[in-house]
């Protein structure tokens, strides 16, 4: 447990002894209020008001803080994509009705990622991967939900005018590796791709069509 703010401490120090002086003085005093009383309250006010400044700075810290937790729990730590969990809660959110037919899934799968991590290290992986991740954010159209599925694989979500954004998707995403490989040298990517739609499939349910568009082999 973290410690008490000390400017916390001396916020109650300063604080109650003035009230109470104070209040005593207040009590003690008929008809008017003497001089060291007047300073002891504006004193207290001054004090007071700085007080409160702080603990309002100190608040607004915390709630930065908390925007910023909540903001990364749902993502993976090192593509900064939404995380399998949150891809659970997104396609949980399709299971309580019948599934539309204007909506498809796109599995992606990194292909050579474990060969990479073999041959320069998990570093150098590393860094290849989120690159990868980078390339399939920029070749996502607007709306579509792209997350990282498991392991080396992507699964992106297009619900609305979901066949031609999905034909873009993998349109600009070979276009963007085909840019990569061109200046990587040794270091290439190389990835699969499988897509369901549901306008052919007829499903009922999302994950189905999840189901559908995984690669196999």
């Amino acid at each position: 447990m973290k410690k008490f703010p000390v400017y916390k401490i001396l916020q109650c120090a300063i604080t109650i002894p003035f009230c109470v002086v104070f209040a005593l003085s207040v009590h003690t005093s008929t008809f008017s209020i003497p001089i060291p009383v007047l300073f002891l309250f504006w004193a207290w006010m001054i004090g007071a008001a700085c007080f409160l400044l702080c603990d309002a700075f100190t608040l607004g810290r915390l709630l930065s803080s908390l925007s910023e937790a909540e903001h990364c729990a749902g993502l993976d730590r090192l593509t900064n994509l939404p995380d399998p969990s949150s891809l659970q809660d997104r396609l949980s959110t399709y299971s309580g009705t019948v599934l539309k037919d204007d909506i498809s899934c796109i599995t992606i799968s990194f292909e050579n990622i474990h060969t990479l991590n073999h041959t320069y290290g998990r570093h150098v992986g590393d860094i290849l991967f989120r690159e990868f991740a980078d390339i399939l954010s920029d070749a996502a159209p607007d709306g579509c939900f792209l997350a990282r599925k498991s392991g080396r694989k992507f699964l992106a979500v297009i619900d609305g005018n979901s066949y031609e954004r999905s034909v873009a998707l993998l349109q600009n995403l070979e276009k963007e590796v085909s840019i990569h490989n061109g200046t990587a040298g040794f270091l290439p990517i190389q990835y699969r791709t499988g897509a369901a739609y549901n306008a052919e499939c007829r499903f009922v349910s999302i994950y189905d069509l999840v189901k559908a568009s995984g690669i196999r082999g």
